[in-house]
């Protein structure tokens, strides 16, 4: 154990002899140093006593789920999500037992209900793709040629062609290693009281899964040096579902394009070197947070350089679109292209804003 985990360690069971409220993080802690029961011995003691940390319920959940003890890891991830209905890694968990049990319907409003936190989630748009059928073109716009309609049909289908479930269950980011057997579920009680579970419960459980730091309470966020930065660097790559013009048609582009919204015009005029270089950007800032993840300033930089990354990439795409339409201006689905796009990047400036608020709030 190098120095810098020493301290940290040290830090946390200081604040766990102190105040049992950082029961979760002690726990976590010696079992990651290899005594899982003793860890577990400390979840179980302490669940029971703070009823409003969801961070128990997801711990116990993906220690269940591991165990493959689905009944009771999904009582306890509805548990953690009704405490904390942002959880998104609880709605992940979620989404893979529906498919377990074979319920598409309930795990696609999950992957809805997630992407409502998580909007460059890519696994969930991914699966919705696939299984939510597209709205037919000739309801929405009657005037476009048949022609059309059916010559762009196939592209949904290509880019679905690609897609492997198992790779997408694989890479929940949750826990290191997700395998759902094919078997069928038995309706559990929710036995819940209160929020409490019994000891029947509590006491089937022996390991931890590798990551609990992704849905923390406000108490404990601030103690765990590492969770933000390591959460910031999950999410560097989230924004590749968004790029949709390949490599080599990257030089088709609309130069002179001006949107004619006047804030789309602004936020894509101050976009001036190319995405390629604010993600070097976006990557080098990380760094610089991960050594200090509780700094203002650094977590401000960081938000902004993340919302440039993802806005370069958008205005290729909508310089890529406008040559399009240009050229073949009766296209609908071109210009369903640069509405969506043009509506991402407005988002993406109302989630920004919002985070910066958010940290001006917290800091000061």
């Amino acid at each position: 154990m190098n120095s810098s985990m020493k301290d940290t360690a040290g830090r946390i069971e200081k604040l766990f002899k102190e105040d049992k409220r950082f029961f979760v993080f002690y726990a976590d802690l010696i079992r990651e140093y290899g005594n899982q029961d003793r860890a577990l011995k400390i979840l179980k003691d302490n669940i029971n006593l703070f009823t409003d940390y969801s961070t128990g319920e997801l711990v116990l959940g993906e220690m269940f789920f591991n165990q493959r003890k689905f009944d009771q890891a999904e009582m306890l991830f509805k548990g953690a999500l009704k405490k904390d209905k942002t959880c998104v890694k609880a709605m992940k968990y979620l989404s893979v037992l529906e498919e377990a049990k074979g319920n598409k319907a309930a795990q696609i409003d999950i992957l809805n209900e997630l992407l409502k936190y998580d909007p460059f989630d890519q696994d969930a748009k991914n699966f919705i793709r696939m299984n939510v059928p597209a709205t037919a073109a000739p309801e929405i716009i009657p005037e476009t040629p048949e022609k059309e309609i059916k010559h762009s049909a196939p592209e949904p289908l290509k880019e679905g062609q690609a897609f492997d479930p198992d790779e997408y269950f694989s890479k929940i980011n949750s826990s290191d290693d997700i395998q759902v057997p094919e078997i069928s579920f038995e309706t559990a009680e929710e036995n819940f009281k209160k929020h409490k579970f019994s000891e029947e419960v509590l006491n089937k459980e022996k390991s931890f899964s590798e990551d609990i730091t992704e849905s923390l309470d406000s108490l404990t966020k601030s103690f765990i040096t590492e969770s933000k930065a390591a959460e910031d660097k999950a999410k560097l790559t989230d924004y590749s579902d968004i790029i949709k013009v390949k490599p080599e048609v990257k030089n088709e582009l609309d130069l002179n394009y001006q949107d004619k919204d006047p804030k789309i015009a602004k936020i894509l005029s101050e976009l001036n070197l190319p995405s390629k270089e604010y993600k070097e950007k976006m990557m080098a800032l990380s760094e610089y947070l991960s050594e200090d993840p509780e700094d203002y300033e650094r977590q401000v930089n960081f938000a902004r350089a993340k919302f440039k990354f993802a806005a370069a990439s958008i205005k290729k795409e909508l310089q890529y679109y406008s040559k399009k339409i240009k050229e073949e201006p009766k296209n609908e689905k071109y210009n369903q292209i640069m509405k969506t796009y043009r509506e991402e990047l407005l988002k993406l400036d109302k989630d920004l804003i919002e985070d910066l608020n958010r940290l001006k709030n917290l800091y000061y």
